[in-house]
């Protein structure tokens, strides 16, 4: 994903390679962009510039430049329409990798066991959370150092509802988990992804409630935001983990706002209705990676 860089820094190599670009120098241009292009991939005006600078630099091609080139025209259309990008790797005969995520309490895990009921495999970010917290696995104990044995339950197991009052409380400490827990989530959420892929799975449902906050999306085809309005959010977390309206707000401020996700999203789906209307709009999605 590349490092860190400012947008400034990033401009002025872009304007580095317009400038290369049009006074002839398309090779150098290219190696400009190509630079450009790992550290912000998610930008479509880039590979407008990438592929302009190839087309002048013919005469440096390679065969695998041919693929080069498309492959950068897709990642564009993919960028503008982010549909297509399951589209792309259908036709490409590929494993669509669907991410579903949502706001606290919208019903997301209710929406994730109706996709399992139409036969998609699951990978579940929270299992695979509560694997990796198990007492004595290597994320568990690099946790207990980062926190202490504060956050241990009777038996020396990481006790979540502990660690979570304490990162949901301090920005800088949730930052801090997130830094040890994201990258062991990713890896284990990529061997399971792979694993069914090599099943020959056509579609595989990656149900992430941070996905966004996690910079995962890039990962993904197509993309499930489960939504329902404030009040219902409010209820149900009350009604699921006892929270008091202030402290589910608390666990809302520290998500991507909702109306932010649902912007993002390839598809959106209501569950603020009846079981009946979420499981429709469940099966419509489907439809759409089905045959």
């Amino acid at each position: 994903m590349g490092r860190k860089m400012s947008s400034t820094t990033i401009a002025r190599r872009l304007q580095a390679a317009d400038r290369f670009l049009a006074k002839g120098n398309a090779v150098r241009a290219l190696k400009q962009y190509r630079e450009v292009q790992r550290l912000e991939p998610g930008n479509p005006a880039i590979y407008s510039k990438l592929i302009a600078a190839h087309q002048a630099a013919t005469s440096a091609w390679r065969p695998k430049d041919f693929v080069d080139s498309l492959s950068w025209e897709m990642r564009r259309q993919e960028l503008e329409q982010p549909g297509l990008k399951a589209v792309h790797k259908r036709l490409a005969g590929g494993m669509v990798r669907i991410g579903l995520t949502g706001g606290i309490g919208t019903g997301k895990s209710t929406v994730a066991h109706m996709f399992g009921e139409l036969g998609w495999p699951i990978v579940d970010a929270d299992a695979i959370v509560r694997q990796l917290l198990c007492a004595g696995t290597p994320t568990a104990t690099a946790v207990e150092k980062a926190f202490g044995s504060a956050i241990l339950g009777v038996g020396g197991e990481i006790d979540r509802a502990r660690l979570a009052r304490v990162v949901f409380a301090d920005p800088k400490q949730r930052l801090r988990l997130e830094r040890i827990l994201h990258p062991a989530v990713r890896h284990e959420m990529e061997r399971q992804g792979d694993r069914y892929a090599k099943e020959g799975s056509r579609v595989c449902l990656f149900d992430i409630p941070l996905l966004f906050e996690s910079n995962y999306d890039w990962r993904l085809d197509a993309i499930v935001v489960v939504t329902c309005d404030e009040a219902a959010q409010l209820a149900r977390c009350h009604a699921k983990f006892g929270w008091s309206p202030e402290e589910t707000h608390s666990r809302i401020a520290a998500q991507l706002p909702l109306v932010d996700k649902v912007r993002r999203a390839s598809f959106v789906i209501d569950n603020g209705g009846s079981i009946e209307d979420t499981r429709r709009q469940v099966e419509a999605v489907a439809k759409q990676f089905s045959g």
